[in-house]
């Protein structure tokens, strides 16, 4: 691998030295979008030899309390990228957002967006079938039943199969048309539409018993 980088880098040092001026307007934007893809797919590279590397607790040996403080020291970097990378390294645990990376879908900013959203799913769906205190059984007061009317979970494990599923798609189709700021926006709708009622620190159940409806509804 070693070999193959270092070749990889000297045809990129080469290719950057190339004389631009002569391509005609249209060349100028086609290279600027392959460039950019290349970028993205050597920044992939680094994310996942970050990700290995946190895995291996490599920067914990080196005295780093943090994997970002780490990529600052080791790579020069400034602290707001450093942060960047460990968090692109992070979201390549879930394959279908690197893969769309690597097929040039989303960039990485893009998919830490996306790896933010999917992750605070499970999390806020548990909140919610969770009950905060004790429902009282002779009660008809829905708001004391921890799920539905009926007793049974608002959430059931294929619903929360199904829900990350369709919000890890439909923000990578979206991640073609919107930067990562707005994406975040898309994730926050996403899960304002999961858990409507949620606040920040639940004093009960909410209420309503239905499902929500398709994450396409909320974007």
């Amino acid at each position: 691998m070693m070999t193959e980088l270092q070749q990889l880098g000297e045809d990129a040092a080469k290719l950057a030295a190339i004389p631009v001026w002569p391509l005609p307007d249209d060349d100028i934007t086609d290279a600027l979008h392959a460039a950019h893809r290349l970028e993205q797919t050597a920044m992939l590279l680094q994310a996942r030899l970050v990700h290995h590397a946190t895995g291996r607790g490599i920067p914990t040996a080196q005295g780093y309390r943090s994997t970002t403080r780490w990529l600052a020291a080791l790579l020069a970097l400034d602290p707001h990228q450093a942060r960047d990378l460990a968090e692109a390294a992070t979201a390549l645990h879930h394959p279908a957002i690197g893969q769309a990376v690597l097929d040039g879908r989303a960039n990485l900013r893009q998919a830490a967006v996306i790896a933010a959203t999917i992750d605070a799913i499970p999390a806020d769906l548990a909140l919610l079938n969770e009950p905060t205190h004790p429902a009282d059984p002779d009660s008809t007061d829905p708001s004391t039943d921890p799920g539905s009317t009926d007793g049974t979970p608002r959430f059931t494990p294929d619903d929360v199969t199904r829900i990350i599923d369709e919000a890890e798609r439909t923000m990578i189709e979206m991640a073609g048309r919107l930067p990562a700021y707005q994406l975040r926006r898309v994730g926050d709708r996403i899960l304002t539409h999961i858990a409507p009622t949620w606040p920040t620190k639940p004093t009960k159940p909410p209420s309503p018993a239905k499902k929500p409806a398709p994450i396409a509804d909320a974007v």
